[in-house]
């Protein structure tokens, strides 16, 4: 971890990107925040500096992995911000970390997907590849340039497809026969932020069924990626619910 992140004066902002991300993509939402938070992006195996290692298969290895990834934490105060994908394994990390009696965050800023209770399974990772990639071009955020290059394609098709069928398994994870008592709300405060012109976002208020606090919303102008485009409107939200929420 580096020096930036072990400062213990500042609250740690734990980010989970969205399905097909590296860390890398979150830089310039660690630096609009990085007088506030000592911001952490992860990310899964087969993508960024983790480029060579094997794919995680399923939700329980993503949590364990993203588990190792936290670490101790040692009573540091720390939020959680997860965006699409990231958004749903946040979800399922906060109702695997309580039963197994580990730390929480003060709070879990929700972007870009609707609640578990809410999202409708597709199967878009058992398309054909043409019709996976016009369900890739309907979320934006891929420069057609790029969707026209074979090699690009190829390559980030692999990872898009083992990360949209985490996606499609995350949000019932907690309702398999084993693991109802997961879905009891957690106690922790969620900010569900979305864009606008998000077709994915169809029913935030089922964020609300998630947490015993009351639901905090906010819209953005933009899609699916609004926040890129709106870096230090996110921003103040972020350090408006954390002032409100976090401990001095």
């Amino acid at each position: 971890m580096s020096e930036d992140l072990c400062r213990r004066d500042l609250p740690l902002l734990i980010v989970l990107p969205h399905a097909g991300a590296a860390a890398y993509q979150y830089a310039p939402l660690a630096a609009t925040l990085k007088a506030d938070f000592a911001v952490r992006c992860l990310e899964l195996p087969g993508r960024g500096k983790r480029a060579r290692e094997p794919f995680v298969t399923d939700i329980a290895a993503a949590l364990a992995d993203i588990n190792r990834q936290l670490g101790a934490l040692d009573g540091q105060s720390w939020v959680l911000f997860g965006h699409s994908l990231g958004a749903h394994l946040g979800m399922a990390l906060l109702r695997d970390r309580r039963r197994s009696g580990l730390s929480l965050p003060s709070l879990f800023f929700a972007s870009g997907a609707v609640a578990p209770s809410a999202y409708r399974v597709r199967n878009v990772a058992a398309l054909s590849s043409d019709a996976f990639w016009d369900e890739v071009r309907a979320y934006g955020g891929v420069p057609e340039v790029l969707l026209q290059d074979a090699e690009y394609r190829s390559y980030f098709e692999t990872i898009l497809r083992h990360d949209m069928r985490l996606l499609e398994h995350a949000p019932q994870y907690a309702l398999t026969p084993d693991r109802r008592e997961r879905a009891v709300p957690v106690p922790v405060p969620v900010v569900a932020l979305r864009g606008g012109d998000d077709p994915a976002c169809h029913a935030m208020a089922t964020w609300q069924d998630e947490t015993i606090f009351p639901l905090q919303q906010q819209t953005f102008p933009g899609g699916h990626f609004y926040l890129f485009d709106a870096l230090p409107a996110v921003a103040a939200v972020v350090r408006e619910a954390c002032t409100a929420r976090m401990p001095d």
